[in-house]
């Protein structure tokens, strides 16, 4: 096991911490907010696994504030008749602006609003 660098197309995030991360679907995920080391980020930037491009994106449901050291997670559509466990919506929680600010609100998202999958 050995870690090797990945040659990637589009504009990388740039370098950041106590961002959280999610898996979207079977080839994609999202990073969002973290501390770059001065200031809380509001970006937000999904990565392609088969064509290894990265793709910044905007949408007014995603937190406009900026967050650091909180979660964010995804839940699968749960119906009886259904196996499909695929990720329908996102969770984020908590966190802060690292200037002093804590949130304790939830946002929920449907994936399909932020991520043309």
């Amino acid at each position: 096991m050995e870690f090797s660098p990945v040659e990637v197309n589009g504009c990388s995030p740039s370098p950041r911490s106590w961002h959280s991360a999610a898996s979207v679907s079977d080839i994609s995920f999202l990073i969002h907010g973290g501390y770059d080391g001065n200031q809380a980020l509001t970006d937000t930037h999904m990565f392609n696994t088969v064509t290894k491009t990265w793709t910044a994106l905007v949408h007014k449901s995603l937190p406009r504030s900026p967050r650091a050291g909180y979660a964010m997670l995804t839940l699968p559509a749960v119906q009886e008749e259904s196996k499909d466990c695929s990720p329908q919506e996102l969770l984020i929680f908590g966190g802060g602006d690292n200037e002093g600010q804590f949130y304790c609100d939830t946002v929920r998202l449907q994936i399909t609003d932020i991520v043309n999958l």
